[in-house]
């Protein structure tokens, strides 16, 4: 096994841990009749090296419990969705300037997020509507909603990251720019509040980042059990039912185009262009230990398959 292969097995293997471990940790806010299948996701874990690159691994299989809030299966997505986007964004580049946009309204208690994410996406569709925003997204946009907890006011900030693919020469002057102070007032009246909420247009840097936290939905760093519990239990109940990301227009036709599938959370099977092996670990959140299980060899008609 090439060294830094291994080095890089374990340290995709601790990442496993930590998320396994945060389950542990937040197993209280679930419904008890799925708790043995999240304290279960991503014990069992197969790699192989990529195949442009053999000495970074790649999940090719595992046990994973799909559970909208399980830390696991949300490290996964937000993994795969980053890793797909990626040549979709480089393609994009050469034709548009994509733009990424975050869309706020006020934070809220408890109490009040659910009503607050339906505001959310009322505004959404309101906003695709207008004019001036199909002058702008073109080529279509990225939708990520993620809910952020602040834990010094106790509340809750439910948010959009947006990226857009804007025309080539967009910028100020030409048809279709929009300003900040006009953006505000459309997104305003798209929300229907009484205030101008906050909105940011940032550079076009790390645009695949649009995705990171949306399928991640608990991010806080809470040392209480108890409160970090009730908090996921909140955020589960406040973003149940919801499409946390979607895409649109050229994003989704290219996404289509690279056979990119929505759902899966290893990163596809071994082919005939990368390595004749499969490594296979148990990982033990309890124990922090990762632990060697067995390789299996592949033929060249096995991974033609």
């Amino acid at each position: 096994m090439i060294p830094k292969y291994e080095a890089n097995c374990k340290g995709l293997l601790q990442k496993h841990l930590k998320h396994r471990q945060t389950n542990e940790f937040l197993i209280d806010a679930f419904p008890s009749r799925v708790r043995p299948r999240v304290l279960q996701c991503g014990s069992y874990v197969g790699l192989s090296p990529l195949p442009y690159n053999p000495e970074l691994p790649h999940v090719v299989a595992g046990n994973y419990c799909r559970e909208r809030l399980c830390a696991v299966c949300g490290w996964r997505r937000s993994v795969r969705w980053r890793a797909q986007m990626r040549p979709v964004i480089a393609e994009l580049e050469q034709h548009y300037k994509l733009i990424k946009i975050e869309l706020t309204i006020r934070n809220c208690k408890a109490e009040d997020l659910s009503r607050n994410i339906d505001i959310l996406f009322e505004g959404w569709k309101k906003l695709r509507r207008m004019k001036a925003w199909r002058q702008l997204a073109v080529g279509g946009e990225i939708r990520a909603l993620e809910c952020s907890y602040n834990e010094t006011e106790n509340t809750y900030h439910p948010h959009f990251h947006v990226c857009v693919a804007a025309k080539s020469d967009y910028s100020p002057g030409k048809l279709g720019y929009i300003s900040h102070s006009d953006l505000i007032e459309m997104w305003r009246l798209a929300c229907g509040v009484d205030y101008n909420p906050s909105v940011r247009i940032q550079s076009a840097k790390n645009l695949v980042d649009t995705v990171k936290y949306a399928l991640k939905p608990y991010s806080a760093k809470i040392n209480d059990r108890e409160k970090a519990v009730e908090v996921l239990q909140v955020l589960g109940t406040g973003l149940h039912g919801r499409r946390l990301i979607s895409a649109t227009g050229e994003i989704q036709r290219l996404r289509g185009a690279y056979g990119f599938e929505e759902g899966g959370l290893t990163d596809g099977a071994p082919t005939p262009q990368s390595a004749s092996e499969i490594t296979y670990w148990e990982v033990d959140p309890t124990g922090g230990l990762y632990t060697f299980v067995k390789r299996v060899s592949l033929s060249e008609k096995e991974r033609a398959i």
